[in-house]
């Protein structure tokens, strides 16, 4: 029976161990105390390190938040072999589903260490104040977005009229040394979750600096653009509108010139926040975003395709018909390179993840393109049609819709982009930023999300209905007489 445990151990602490995050029959471990595990600050720089080879596991943000969201929307569809991402895609979970087990003890690792390294920092002698404060910062978002992610799986979408009574998960923010500690926490509600995720985050925010930046790892910016997430899955649009704004503010990130450079180069200007990875480090032939989605003639399984609907009322709407119709009056004509670039409409493969040889693609957290969408409906949500919407909107479609004339030459003012007459009211204009979300963030681990935060059908099924929320694991039931079991399961 899988359990989670406590990392007692050193090497476990940092990292050493990090494939094997459960065990089958779990003995009782022998561990160092933590003032002796962690005594300089070497020890705090390879426990960081540890840290983030748990956040960038393949059953976290090594592929499996991303995949979940894409398995359960309409983009895409699953024709692989694996039982476990099969009954996610069909909507149809088993509560001893091996991938949201893995999933769930995973989270409860991650805060456990995390929890193990704030109990000593503050101790530590001949740590600088100022990386001390900036390790902090770094535990607190990875902790923050672990417990943020995990409850938009493992519980109802965010309601102000129901989260505050809707079952979330428990929350771990103290070391333990004993399995039955961990095992005896009771669930907290959905709207505590998201409390704690904020709080986290904010402390993120505010104690890695501003300049600070370093591939792979959490920065202030990546902070706040989880925050404006949050708010904006809450459906507070004020304050994800606020929170984007000074991400785009700052000045610090562009969009790249062309969709396929930021799947192509890593850490590339648009990118605010991606999961590295190696050829040396990553999650395998049978396990992260790579494996799934490249096509076997590069290396992959191709297990995933794209779905009729995401051609017909994804890529297939995003130029209007009162576009098409200038277009075709000006004997131009257009070309979406989100289309033709990043998919093969005739196999119907995704061509985001193509490093089916080395599994080494990188696993995109927060982009810049994501931003700018995420102001533009805000705004269109709080404010109606203004140009700054329209323009946030204009500039991420912009990029990708390249005109050309009867000559092939491209054409810089073009009638694709739009204008706020176009929009007869916000509403009009909001549907037309949610259809610009699903295309530019495709197979990003968006979609499903979206779908629940505005409350629409997914696969048919009610954005609230109880198969859209993993089951607790069985065995986390099991060991645990406090916890209660998601209702369906």
């Amino acid at each position: 029976m899988r359990k989670i445990y406590s990392m007692l151990m050193l090497a476990t602490l940092i990292g050493f161990s990090a494939c094997q995050t459960y065990l089958e029959e779990p003995q009782p471990q022998q561990g160092l105390p933590l003032a002796t595990a962690y005594q300089t600050p070497s020890d705090i720089r390879n426990a960081l390190f540890g840290v983030y080879n748990r956040f960038q596991d393949d059953d976290l943000y090594g592929g499996n938040y991303v995949l979940y969201a894409d398995l359960m929307s309409n983009n895409i569809e699953w024709g692989g072999s694996f039982n476990a991402p099969g009954e996610i895609a069909q909507l149809q979970i088993a509560a001893n589903n091996g991938d949201i087990t893995a999933t769930y003890n995973n989270v409860y690792i991650l805060s456990n260490n995390i929890a193990a390294i704030l109990q000593v920092i503050d101790n530590i002698e001949g740590l600088d104040a100022a990386e001390r404060d900036r390790i902090k910062g770094e535990l607190y978002f990875m902790r923050g977005m672990a417990y943020f992610e995990a409850i938009r799986y493992y519980g109802k979408p965010y309601s102000a009229a129901t989260s505050a009574s809707d079952p979330g998960l428990p929350i771990s923010l103290t070391y333990v040394d004993d399995l039955s500690k961990i095992e005896k926490l009771p669930r907290q509600t959905v709207a505590q979750v998201y409390t704690q995720a904020i709080n986290d985050l904010q402390q993120a925010e505010t104690l890695i600096p501003t300049d600070f930046a370093s591939n792979g790892r959490a920065t202030h910016w990546a902070a706040k653009s989880a925050l404006a997430e949050i708010y904006f899955q809450q459906g507070d649009y004020t304050r994800a509108a606020t929170k984007s704004n000074e991400i785009i503010a700052s000045g610090n990130f562009a969009l790249n010139n062309t969709v396929d450079v930021f799947y192509e180069t890593e850490f590339s200007g648009e990118s605010i926040m991606e999961v590295n990875m190696t050829v040396q480090d990553n999650p395998g032939v049978n396990a992260g975003l790579t494996t799934f989605y490249a096509n076997g003639g590069i290396g992959g399984r191709g297990d995933i395709t794209i779905t009729p609907d995401m051609f017909t009322n994804g890529y297939d709407q995003i130029v209007t018909t009162a576009q098409q119709t200038a277009l075709t009056t000006a004997n131009q004509t257009v070309v979406d390179q989100r289309l033709s670039v990043l998919t093969n409409r005739t196999s119907s493969f995704v061509l985001k993840y193509t490093d089916g040889v080395n599994n080494a693609d990188n696993i995109p957290v927060y982009r810049y393109a994501e931003i700018l969408l995420m102001r533009a409906e805000a705004l269109a949500r709080t404010a109606g049609v203004t140009a700054e919407a329209v323009n946030l909107l204009n500039e991420v479609r912009g990029r990708a819709l390249v005109v050309s004339d009867a000559g092939g030459n491209a054409v810089a003012d073009t009638p694709v982009l739009f204008q706020t007459t176009d929009f007869a009211n916000a509403q009009a204009l909001i549907d037309a930023i949610v259809l610009e979300r699903r295309v530019e963030l495709a197979y990003e681990g968006n979609r499903f999300h979206d779908l629940r935060r505005l409350g629409l059908a997914v696969k048919g099924t009610a954005a609230t209905a109880n198969n859209l929320v993993f089951p607790i694991p069985q065995s986390a039931i099991d060991n645990n007489s406090a916890l209660t079991q998601n209702p369906g399961y």
